[in-house]
């Protein structure tokens, strides 16, 4: 049975009062029916700092995940995807950021050669995916180096009130037109406590005995259930539903009959009576901050929020989009039939996608040990405040789940014996993962802005005064410096190679199993200067006799170009200080620079390794201050993280552009983010904020309790 428990609401018609009569056997039929659902579904509210960005800005933003049915957080997520697209919603990029207690903050670098444009960013989890796509919000990126402009439109959001909506048109194949004849359901009284609706009847319906079901629900999860008895000389009944029993927001009442086909429906949306708010009294100014007392109004419950600071006639902040008008309301949902019941589907289905928490790592040890039941692998971070351990199975493999990993970061594998001794191991790492596959194109994009208009006009980036003169608002980079190109001419001294020839000596002889390609690879001593900026994957795909090719989820593979015949397999073997790292659906090579690396040896021959090195070998030894150096325990192995929550950002940073000017940076700057402010009801709750003395300025706050109660407000001070 999919509903436990439900409301009951009564009924009467205007001719006589209509006693209600369950009939248990069909009520289940309906709320076991394809339509109805008790499915815990997400939805989500992003508030960005300001919604317009230039190049190498930090969008900073604070994310809200909630029950859709309700708006209380939903607490069974951690993991949420944090994606930007282009104006062509092709993806930018994607990070990975911890949820707490339905919010989570941090904040994407803009890369600096994107293209001006719209982009979109996503909010996503696994667990959406069982019902729809990621949620969008639209902001604007203005490339400072791009002389091309791209248009763009402001779309404007309309309010709702407390209203009537249209009867939505119903679904071709529930009934025909002689029995849709006459059947409507309407709100007709709307009094302070009460909503009413009138189900009118046709004749083919109205017989003694039978009955009608109307489900009031959102989007097919039920809230209540009424039995309508219907009576051969009664055409009109009346449904009446206490406001407080209502849905905040949209709301639906669906008549089936007693085969589950739909007779009628129309929408409700209901205004939330109890609306948070905030009063503010300054405490203190000076000549750049602001002290204030926020005291939470209409609530007893704690209240987080998020606070965005900007100057009055900011030009960097233009959507209507708060976290009222967002959750509390779908347009698409109040047009179209499939969106009253968007997750219809057969009764009892199994989901496909579970909820995703934190990370996997999972791989094998090669050990002399024979019976793996007593044995364990540990895993600690010291930054991650992590010390767990995992069993391993009988084919030596071992999986640690649900780990919070930051990224960048630290942890280590060791073999251990039941009495917690570390005993030699090698670890082979297959990948640190999370089930989740990013999206590398948005298919519906129904944010997306129309192009009409020029985005440097819009914005007001140039002013043409007295028909001469062009005022430039444009800011610049700091990070952009003039340099007279100096060319270096000459050779190594005899001592620099001296010491180069003395130091690759150390290595191998501190890694004994280098030896294995003695006289058959090519080595390659890295050189700290000459190759500081190149990418690992940069530099071997220079190397000639091998191909690294990247896979659709930003992995990669190495393979001989020309493998020897004997081999089962063209993957090259590759090992990190002696760690086999296995191919298998491949190898995060992404986040290394080839300066991490002190040395590599390449044998594309594969000689000395037997059969399995046919397609060669690739070793790799990281340089002694990187963080894969050796512990003092050998048999304690080092490894840094490819994939892993992004670090929370609770401040706005120094500002990583210059304005030419004070006006455009008052203009299009930030002043300052708050994405993390508890509010304490019936308590002083003292904020201190960045304010320029003598200077007007505008607080945007959104944010919600654990009831689901929502506060959007603009604050002028």
């Amino acid at each position: 049975m999919k509903l436990t428990t439900l409301l009951f609401v009564f009924i009467t018609s205007f001719f006589s009062y209509s006693q209600t009569s369950v009939n248990d056997d069909h009520i289940n039929t309906i709320i076991n029916s394809d339509y109805i659902n008790n499915y815990t579904v997400e939805n989500f509210y992003l508030h960005t700092n300001k919604d317009f960005y230039f190049t190498e800005e930090n969008i900073l933003f604070k994310a809200y995940v909630v029950h859709e049915e309700d708006n209380k957080p939903f607490l069974e997520t951690t993991n949420l995807h944090v994606s930007l697209y282009n104006s062509n919603n092709e993806l930018v990029l994607s990070e990975l950021f911890y949820v707490k207690n339905g919010t989570a903050n941090g904040l994407i670098k803009i890369p600096k050669n994107i293209k001006t444009g719209d982009y979109t960013i996503q909010l996503n989890t696994q667990w959406n995916r069982n019902f729809k796509e990621g949620a969008l919000f639209p902001i604007e990126v203005y490339n400072i180096n791009d002389s091309t402009t791209t248009p763009s439109e402001v779309e404007n959001i309309e309010k709702l009130d407390n209203k009537e909506l249209t009867n939505t048109e119903l679904e071709t194949d529930v009934l025909n037109k002689d029995e849709q004849n006459a059947l409507t359901l309407n709100t007709f009284n709307k009094k302070n406590d009460i909503v009413s609706f009138q189900f009118k009847a046709n004749s083919l319906l109205n017989e003694n005995g039978k009955f009608a079901y109307a489900i009031l629900h959102k989007k097919g999860t039920p809230k209540s259930v009424a039995t309508i008895t219907l009576k051969k000389n009664t055409n009109t009944y009346t449904l009446n539903y206490l406001k407080n029993t209502l849905y905040n927001g949209l709301n639906t009442v669906t008549v089936f009959d007693t085969k589950n086909k739909i007779l009628a429906q129309t929408n409700y949306y209901n205004k939330p009576e109890k609306q948070i708010d905030i009063t503010t009294d300054i405490i203190k100014e000076s000549n750049d901050s602001i002290s204030l007392d926020l005291k939470l109004l209409n609530t007893f419950n704690e209240t987080n929020i998020s606070i965005s600071v900007l100057h009055e006639d900011s030009k960097v902040f233009d959507s209507k989009a708060s976290i009222t008008n967002t959750l509390l309301k779908d347009d698409e949902s109040l047009k179209q039939i499939n969106k009253i019941f968007p997750y219809k589907s057969p009764a009892n289905r199994t989901l496909f996608y579970k909820n995703e928490n934190g990370l996997k790592i999972s791989g094998a040890i090669n050990s002399k040990i024979e019976n793996t039941s007593e044995y364990k692998v540990m895993l600690t971070s010291h930054l991650n405040n992590v010390l767990l351990t995992t069993s391993i199975s009988t084919d030596k493999k071992f999986e640690f789940n649900n780990l919070l990993l930051k990224h960048p970061s630290d942890y280590k594998l060791a073999l251990v014996d039941q009495a917690g001794k570390v005993i030699k191991g090698e670890f082979y790492i297959y990948k640190e993962f999370i089930d989740y596959k990013v999206d590398s194109i948005i298919i519906n994009n129904a944010v997306k802005k129309p192009l009409n208009n020029n985005l440097t006009e819009e914005k007001g980036l140039t002013i043409e005064k007295n028909n001469r003169e062009v005022f430039n608002y444009l800011p610049k980079s700091k990070n952009i410096e003039s340099l007279e190109e100096v060319i270096l001419k000459g050779t190594k001294s005899k001592k620099e190679i001296r010491i180069k020839e003395i130091r690759i000596k150390e290595i191998k002889k501190e890694n004994p199993f280098l030896g294995i390609s003695a006289g058959f690879g090519k080595d390659y001593y890295i050189d700290l200067e000459k190759e500081g900026l190149k990418s690992l994957v940069e530099f071997l795909e220079e190397l000639q006799g091998i191909r690294v090719s990247r896979l659709v989820d930003g992995s990669y593979v190495i393979v001989n170009t020309r493998p020897s015949s004997i081999s089962s397999s063209p993957y090259m073997l590759f090992f990190i200080d002696g760690a086999p790292m296995s191919q298998e659906g491949g190898l995060d090579l992404a986040n290394y620079r080839v300066t991490d690396f002190e040395f590599i040896s390449v044998n594309v021959s594969g000689a000395g390794y037997g059969l399995q090195g046919g397609g060669g070998a690739i070793n790799l030894i990281t340089r002694n201050d990187f963080s894969y150096k050796k512990s003092k325990n050998s048999f304690v192995k080092a490894y840094k993280t490819t994939k892993g929550f992004s670090l929370n950002q609770n401040e706005l940073e120094n500002n990583a552009l210059t304005f030419p000017n004070l006006e455009s940076e008052y203009y299009y700057s930030a002043i300052d983010w708050v994405p993390d402010f508890i509010l304490k009801p019936n308590s002083a709750n003292i904020l201190k904020i960045k304010k320029p003395k003598n200077e007007s300025v505008k607080l945007i706050i959104n944010g919600f309790n654990a009831e689901g109660d929502l506060i959007h407000k603009v604050i002028h001070l």
